[in-house]
């Protein structure tokens, strides 16, 4: 059985070019300065068996000084991470020190198994800084990755908890983001080396499983599936602020729908103070990805398909123009994801989840929901959810445009709740049918709902006036609309099957 691992629990933040002198001379962190250039060489095996199992292994040069480290990633979002840090004396990893350790089971006792993976050299600047009672180690690296010949550059600065809450973290580094670019990152220095090592560029992430420990109390399970949605968030805002890719934007947006949907389950365990300012500036980012997903969707479902099936008419000036207004949606939402307000909410949202009132508060009935096990509050949360999909959708035949789109913002609300709390419940119970039809259901509304927006937000959205333009739009919607009595109706078959299905989390 391993040892239980010493933790460490640090934020990360990505810097611009000119955030590392200003940050350098913030004034409250205290000298002296300490100066140092760090070589850490990778390892693993072969088929990367510790990188499978979450766990990374360094040995660093630090002056004449040689430090062997394993890290355990605390699973996506997490703050804290399991590690264990011994001195050695050889430039080969010392298995006798990973004795006690989970690397023990995945390498066996073979150390010439292990061979470099990557090498990161920084140059660190330290300091300590005091946070009210808490004692926090600034570092900032400037250097490079590199594997075989490719070479990226690192420019980061990472707050470490020496003594104290995790709450200090948050609040200096709000003070340090005063005029500086930093963004939050969940992307470890070794999540890096590997993409390199294997040559791969930084994909669109989706929404990674959260696992859930059974005797999770509802609190646990908040703090650990937030800090998993907002990582998905800043992973895909920073691809985002690098390239137009429309994978990264619904990622993004999925990410924020999901935490919202999160917070929303727990607004009784949360109450409305901090994380009102969350959720106003999570809408705020929503809105201004707005139009560039409306246009992606668009194009995608029904420019390109009619133009397809309609290939004697003339769309060139409609294709022309939705070039157009795509470009200028997508300026729009790079711009929001490299705003200073943009880093300014991941910051405070992770500190909201991390540290907020919510996790503090003393007060009976916020206390027993933050402590209860996390499966009596799941089971709560969906009964809800599902009683208000149900009381819509059986009144499904009478619902407007505008009626379908609530209900469609409903079902992904329990949805999303549903897949983040299945784990706690057994599949026997029905999980699997249960959620396969929440998808079905979701999906036909969502085909509604583009519908929808083809007809009443695009036209604003793309700037359709030109008459040629006009009348190519009007030849695509309809096209798209020429299948909306079948899909009304298999909406409705989808939604009466979801509405009939027993709730996974009830016994039966």
């Amino acid at each position: 059985m391993p040892d239980p691992p010493p933790t460490e629990t640090e934020l990360k933040n990505l810097l611009g070019q000119d955030a590392e002198p200003r940050l350098v001379d913030q004034a409250g962190l205290s000298p002296p300065e300490k100066v140092r250039t760090l070589r850490s060489t990778s390892f693993d095996t072969p088929g990367w068996r510790l990188r499978q199992r979450g766990l990374a292994l360094r040995l660093r040069e630090d002056g004449e000084s040689l430090v062997q480290t394993l890290k355990q990633a605390a699973g996506p979002g997490g703050l804290a991470r399991g590690e264990w840090e011994n001195a050695i004396t050889s430039r080969r990893p010392d298995l006798a020190a990973l004795a006690n350790t989970p690397a023990a089971g995945v390498l066996g006792g073979d150390e010439d198994e292990l061979e470099p993976v990557f090498l990161t050299t920084v140059e660190r600047r330290t300091r300590l800084c005091r946070e009210g009672g808490s004692l926090i180690e600034v570092a900032i690296d400037v250097g490079e990755i590199s594997a075989g010949d490719r070479r990226q550059p690192i420019r980061e600065m990472e707050l470490e908890l020496k003594r104290g809450d995790s709450g200090a973290l948050f609040r200096l580094a709000h003070r340090l983001a005063d005029g500086a670019d930093m963004r939050l990152s969940f992307e470890s220095k070794s999540e890096r080396g590997y993409r390199l090592a294997d040559d791969t560029v930084l994909e669109p992430r989706s929404a990674a499983p959260f696992a859930l420990r059974p005797q999770a109390t509802a609190g646990e399970a908040f703090k650990g599936l937030a800090l998993s949605c907002l990582a998905q968030a800043c992973a895909n805002a920073e691809i985002l602020r690098e390239q137009p890719r429309p994978e990264a934007l619904h990622q993004l947006r999925v990410a924020m729908r999901r935490l919202r949907a999160l917070t929303k389950a727990y607004e009784p365990m949360l109450g409305q103070g901090e994380g009102l300012l969350v959720e106003a500036e999570l809408k705020w980012l929503a809105g201004e990805l707005d139009a560039a997903r409306d246009l992606d969707v668009f194009i995608a479902s029904a420019f390109r398909p009619a133009t397809a099936a309609l290939a004697e008419q003339d769309f060139a000036a409609l294709g022309q123009q939705l070039l157009k207004a795509q470009t200028a949606a997508y300026a729009k939402a790079q711009a929001a994801v490299r705003s200073p307000r943009c880093a300014a909410l991941w910051l405070e949202a992770a500190g909201w989840i991390e540290a907020g009132g919510w996790t503090r508060a003393s007060d009976l009935p916020t206390a027993t929901l933050r402590d209860q096990p996390a499966a009596d509050f799941a089971a709560q949360a969906l009964d809800h959810l599902r009683k208000v999909v149900r009381k819509r959708g059986r009144r499904f035949a009478v619902l407007d445009a505008r009626g379908r789109h609530k209900l469609r913002i409903r079902a992904k609300r329990i949805r999303y709740v549903a897949e983040f709390f299945a784990p706690l419940f057994d599949e026997a119970r029905g999980r699997g049918r249960f959620l396969k039809r929440l998808k079905a259901m979701q999906s036909a509304l969502g085909e509604l709902n583009d519908v929808a927006v083809a007809r009443t937000r695009l036209p604003a959205e793309a700037g359709l006036r030109a008459p040629a333009v006009t009348f190519g739009a009007g030849r695509v919607v309809g096209w798209r609309e020429r299948d909306e009595r079948r899909e009304l109706k298999a909406a409705r078959t989808k939604v009466e099957a979801f509405c009939g299905e027993p709730p996974f989390w009830r016994a039966g």
